[in-house]
């Protein structure tokens, strides 16, 4: 018995469910020592806070992330943070990503909140049988 070839090849498992979808529920800065009210003005050199409420508007649970760019530099000021947990659909559960202690340029800061759903892909391998044999 010989083996005159073989062939490898990938199959990638699909989810048969929907995705999850994220939805921006609130962002907002804040002093610190002043939880949850939000500031319209800062002073130059001043320290803020930044916070992003998501929830999760698609058809499946999933990990839910967010971020905050200068929309004038393209800079991202709060890198991006991901829920540790996946988030389940429907905006009764919300993800609050929260970044502290960023100092107030001297100038308007335009920002702009990002969010999105992790995609999560597998990849199985399976090696063909042997072409050729005989019994």
């Amino acid at each position: 018995m010989s083996v005159d070839v073989t062939k490898d090849f990938t199959v990638k498992v699909e989810k048969v469910t929907g995705k999850p979808k994220a939805k921006i529920v609130d962002a907002f800065a804040w002093l610190p020592g002043k939880p949850g009210v939000p500031i319209k003005s800062a002073k130059p050199g001043s320290k803020i806070n930044i916070t992003v409420t998501v929830c999760n508007v698609g058809d499946a649970e999933g990990k839910l992330f967010a971020l905050v760019m200068d929309k004038d530099t393209t800079v991202i000021v709060c890198p991006e943070q991901t829920s540790p947990n996946p988030v389940k659909p429907g905006c009764r559960d919300q993800v609050s990503f929260v970044w502290k202690n960023l100092t107030m340029p001297s100038h308007d800061w335009h920002l702009e909140a990002r969010a999105g759903h992790i995609e999560e892909e597998y990849t199985l391998q399976y090696r063909t049988p042997p072409y050729g044999l005989r019994p």
